[in-house]
């Protein structure tokens, strides 16, 4: 069996958004300190980072099917003018690193 967890920078977790201590202080908080209490709401979690992932993978797939018929023809809004597809291309750029980020905790443990 694979190993699902790994060491884990604290310090970089808070600062990155105190996505440690946060859970810290609601698990004292809310007397959630048995494994079981705590494995199904990593589950829970669990589920709910699937139902995104598959989310940005659909949106991925649909970015690369719009992606040739623009390069193509251009986008245009309703008055002939061109529109600025900036955000769209950031936008596919997180969600690409987000998938590749995801893809080993999703299919090889840590």
């Amino acid at each position: 069996m694979s190993k699902l967890y790994g060491e884990r920078d604290i310090e970089a977790l808070d600062d990155a958004g105190g996505y440690y201590m946060r859970h810290v202080m609601a698990m004292t908080g809310e007397g959630l300190n048995c494994k079981s209490a705590i494995a199904a709401e990593l589950g829970h979690r669990d589920m709910q980072c699937d139902k995104l992932l598959a989310a940005l993978q659909k949106y991925e797939e649909a970015f690369h099917l719009m992606f040739g018929q623009c390069c193509s023809n251009g986008i245009f809004d309703a008055w002939g003018k061109r529109v600025n597809c900036t955000t769209l291309n950031e936008a596919h750029e997180l969600a690409g690193k987000a998938i590749k980020a995801a893809a080993p905790a999703a299919g090889e443990g840590v």
